[in-house]
């Protein structure tokens, strides 16, 4: 694109980071956000999202968090889509105090978690024996007006 003249906007380089934190090549997504952040533009939500999300999908939760947690450091308005990856990176490593602790964050900005978000939550405490409170949690979903669903 520079060769024809062409200047990448914030949207080319976010779809260019997404491509490669799809196809796990993280170190190469952090490159073009670095390239990004380097010709002038600010990462957005959705910028921060698909880094979060290839992390999350990857199992870097360590990483996943920092750049969570930087996010409101820049007083970016994290989303439920965000809150939801993490909620699924924590769960995919059976971590259901911190997923649990961004369930309830969710709920008190406002924001209403999936169902997969839910559900996941909900299978890690059963995996750990924590059956009173998955119960508790499944009754909170049915309250907010979810129905719960089975995989086959």
């Amino acid at each position: 694109m520079e060769e024809r003249g062409i200047t990448p906007s914030k949207v080319t380089y976010t779809i260019l980071i997404d491509a490669f934190a799809r196809s796990d090549h993280m170190e190469k997504a952090f490159q073009i956000h670095a390239f990004m952040e380097k010709a002038g533009f600010v990462p957005d939500v959705y910028t921060y999202g698909v880094l979060i999300h290839g992390l999350c999908r990857n199992g870097n939760m360590k990483e996943a968090s920092k750049l969570f947690k930087s996010m409101s450091e820049m007083q970016l308005e994290v989303n439920d889509v965000v809150y939801n990856m993490m909620i699924h990176g924590y769960c995919k490593e059976d971590n259901s105090y911190r997923a649990l602790r961004l369930l309830k964050e969710m709920d008190e900005k406002g924001l209403v978690p999936n169902v997969a978000s839910y559900s996941s939550t909900i299978g890690v405490l059963c995996k750990n024996g924590k059956w009173q409170e998955a119960e508790v949690l499944l009754n909170e979903m049915i309250e907010s007006g979810l129905e719960p669903s089975v995989s086959i």
